[in-house]
């Protein structure tokens, strides 16, 4: 379920040019290969222009256990999900539970109430294209290019 569920999100926001176009991870077809060949351009577009440039390369510490499942949700609906949708994307990410075991024994069960399911198909999808994504229209004026690496 969890496969069809991406596949038909990751359509949905393409189809709608939802995604800064120069996101390469987590994204089917985009690569670090290209994410390097966009810098280059940039660059070599910027000497000619004897424009100043830099790159900035970030790492958000703990981006997985810091998802806020309300902003997550809000984003959902901005896009126009239907309202079947959305109530699945709530159950899929509301109201979870976690334990750890280590030999044989498990933890205390507690409620997660921050955070995305670390290892799924969807986390990244969620994560970092959808929760991130707004970050790279900060301003016009800046060319962003985002590639988590975990």
């Amino acid at each position: 379920m969890e496969r069809v569920v991406h596949a038909k999100l990751a359509t949905h926001l393409d189809q709608l040019g939802f995604l800064y176009p120069h996101r390469y991870g987590f994204r089917r077809r985009h690569s670090t290969v290209q994410a390097i060949e966009q810098m280059n351009k940039w660059a070599v577009e910027a000497m000619e222009e004897k424009e100043l440039t830099g790159f900035l390369f970030d790492d958000i510490s703990k981006a997985f256990d810091s998802l806020n499942h309300k902003v997550l949700l809000g984003k959902l609906e901005h896009i126009g999900l239907f309202r079947s949708a959305l109530k699945w994307f709530k159950s899929y990410i509301v109201d979870r539970w976690q334990c750890v075991g280590v030999k044989g024994e498990l933890s205390e069960t507690l409620h997660i109430d921050l955070g995305g399911t670390q290892g799924s198909i969807m986390g990244p999808l969620l994560l970092n294209v959808i929760y991130v994504n707004s970050l790279s229209k900060a301003s016009a004026k800046i060319k962003v290019s985002h590639e988590f690496v975990y």
